[in-house]
């Protein structure tokens, strides 16, 4: 949720399962992070990742995405395989 990360550390979490969100017009955590962070997964060869952007939305996104009864069904189908560093 809203969050950003070293796209240089993608490689390691290609096989992890990530559902990542952000509001298009978030001014606290700016969203192109996210969409490095997510391309920079697809590069390495991560297939588990996908990235949920709302429109018109600035930081406090989650009502929807917790709303979103997929988020709970995508939980309950993944397990993390991979350890994190």
């Amino acid at each position: 949720m809203a969050g950003r990360r070293d796209p240089a550390t993608a490689c390691a979490l290609k096989d992890v399962p990530v559902w990542a969100f952000h509001g298009d017009r978030d001014d606290v955590v700016t969203p192109e992070g996210s969409f490095a962070m997510a391309r920079a997964i697809r590069a390495c060869g991560g297939r588990q990742s996908r990235l949920t952007v709302y429109p018109d939305l600035g930081h406090n996104f989650w009502d929807p995405a917790y709303d979103d009864p997929a988020l709970y069904l995508w939980m309950l189908t993944h397990r993390n395989q991979a350890p994190v560093p």
